[in-house]
Formats: structure tokens, C-alpha cells, sequence
């Protein structure tokens, strides 16, 4: 009710005006329905699940990790970017798949229920 009026009233005309030359783009704007509003639904779905994921690693990989990139003259920002993502690399892949695939599969599941239309 939110997103799909946004994007068919505000964002597709300046995609269009912008990267109308672009074959994908080109044409005329549409009322917002279609594939690129249902990824951008899709990756707002998955988003939170992403985000619980990797605040929990984080919070869970050791102390000596951030108390050393802080001693070293890092900052909040810097030790996260540097250290702490790096080290929760493979959490990060893994829940973004996780994500992924739940969220195709709740998308399956309603396309079916609603009579594959």
C-alpha cells in the first residue's frame, strides 16, 4: 500500500528520465508494479533477518578483538569496518542466504495460495 504507489509516482518516472536509454528502462513508467518493485519489497524483507543475525555474531565474537583495534587508535567506526566485519565474514554470507531463501520461499508460498497470478 506504501511502496508500490511511491515507486510507480516518484522513483520510476526519474528512473526513466534518467536512464531512459537504457532498454530495461526505457518506455514509459507504469503504475509501480512489476520485477524491480518485487526485489525491492523482497530486500526489504530480508533485511531484518540479516541485521539480527550479524548484531548477534558481533556481539558474541571476543572482546580482545575490539579492545585491541581501539588500543591501536581505531575508531568505533574503523574497528567494526577493519576487525570486527572481517572476523564475521562467513556469519554475513550466511545469513544473507538464509535470508534469501526464506524470503523467496514465503513469496512462493503466498504466489501459490493466491492462484499463481
Amino acid at each position: 500500500m506504501v511502496v508500490i504507489p511511491f515507486l510507480g509516482h516518484h522513483v520510476f518516472p526519474l528512473l526513466v528520465r534518467w536512464l531512459g536509454f537504457i532498454p530495461f528502462f526505457g518506455g514509459p513508467a507504469g503504475s509501480g508494479y512489476g520485477l524491480l518493485t518485487a526485489g525491492f519489497v523482497l530486500s526489504l524483507m530480508i533485511v531484518p533477518l540479516i541485521t539480527a543475525t550479524l548484531r548477534d555474531e558481533l556481539v558474541n565474537l571476543p572482546a580482545e578483538l575490539r579492545d585491541g583495534a581501539m588500543a591501536l587508535g581505531a575508531t568505533r567506526f574503523e574497528a567494526l569496518r577493519t576487525v570486527l566485519l572481517p572476523a564475521a565474514n562467513r556469519v554475513l554470507i550466511g545469513a544473507t542466504i538464509l535470508s534469501a531463501g526464506r524470503a523467496l520461499g514465503e513469496t512462493m508460498a503466498v504466489l501459490m495460495v493466491s492462484g499463481m497470478r
